[in-house]
């Protein structure tokens, strides 16, 4: 059934601060979440360690926190507190870690993306970077030396170069005068 105008306006309408708090609990929700899904992948492993010991290690790490962690046996032999330390904070926290934040940073690569095109289908085969990624792949795969710089291998660097170079040719065949209209852009895909 079709409402009318009037019906639609004398609706009432949900003040900001109300708006404001709802978002606030929304990412105080999603924090806790993050966090309880944080220490569950960090109990994971070949080594089973439970979800209380590895929450009892992550939190004795906080200053003025006095816990000592239970050690769970492994093969009916106890496990030290140095290897479960060294096996939660040194080996899988940091690739936890490390995961969330290429994760982030590849949202925030898509969103600038969508954003630059206002397309919210827009994605790296868009403006052919995937493709001129793979042709720098392809050629530092031929190549018969071998390089390196700052500890990246020949593969990504080269890939990075045709990545930017791609870009950089559609940008110039986009161009028109000196402005750069994004439905230009959208139409050389």
């Amino acid at each position: 059934m079709a409402r009318t105008v009037a019906e639609v306006f004398s609706e009432p309408v949900i003040p900001f601060a109300i708006r404001w708090q709802s978002r606030v609990y929304s990412l105080l929700g999603l924090t806790g979440l993050l966090v309880v899904v944080v220490v569950f992948a960090t109990a994971l492993g070949s080594v089973h360690i439970p979800f209380t010991t590895t929450f009892q290690v992550l939190l004795s790490q906080l200053p003025f926190v006095h816990i000592t962690p239970a050690s769970p046996e492994i093969f009916g032999a106890p496990l030290s507190l140095e290897i479960l330390e060294t096996i939660i904070l040194d080996i899988r926290l940091p690739r936890i870690l490390l995961a969330g934040l290429v994760g982030a940073a590849l949202a925030v690569a898509g969103a600038t993306y969508q954003g630059l095109f206002r397309n919210p289908l827009a994605d790296p085969y868009l403006l052919g970077v995937a493709s001129g990624a793979g042709l720098g792949a392809t050629i530092a795969m031929l190549t018969p030396f071998t390089l390196a710089w700052m500890a990246f291998g020949a593969v990504p660097l080269f890939a990075f170069i045709g990545a930017i170079g791609a870009v950089t040719v559609v940008y110039l065949l986009a161009r028109v005068g000196k402005t750069l209209p994004a439905t230009t852009l959208s139409w050389l895909e």
